[in-house]
């Protein structure tokens, strides 16, 4: 008789411990359905963090990258002022048939 009441408190020590496992899930779910609730939080906060990010990256990166190039256009144009003449009028004439071109356009699609 010894042996299966020891067996029997086994067995039960195992089912306290099924038990314990299964309501330790069951509050961890009721955890985690609470926490899914704040989720959007969560993403809202991450686009910001992201955009903060790619902000502080083009004012790093970009900001002085534009301004080397506006000097370097700059230099070129008093190193070779004819070029530059050529250049800026071929880009004026463009300029102006595009935008003759887009006038044309609007005019017909509102008749």
């Amino acid at each position: 008789m010894g042996g299966s009441v020891d067996t029997e408190m086994k067995i039960n020590e195992k089912k306290g411990n099924i038990f314990g496992i299964l309501s330790f899930f069951s509050y961890i779910s009721s955890v985690i359905r609470d926490k899914v609730k704040d989720m959007s939080k969560i993403k809202r906060y991450c686009l910001y963090s992201l955009g903060l990010i790619s902000i502080g990256f083009i004012a790093v990166v970009g900001i002085p990258a534009l301004i080397h190039g506006f000097f370097w256009v700059m230099l070129q144009m008093m190193l070779f002022p004819l070029t530059t003449l050529v250049i800026l009028v071929n880009l004026l004439l463009w300029n102006y048939l595009y935008i003759r071109y887009t006038e044309n356009k609007l005019k017909k699609s509102t008749k």
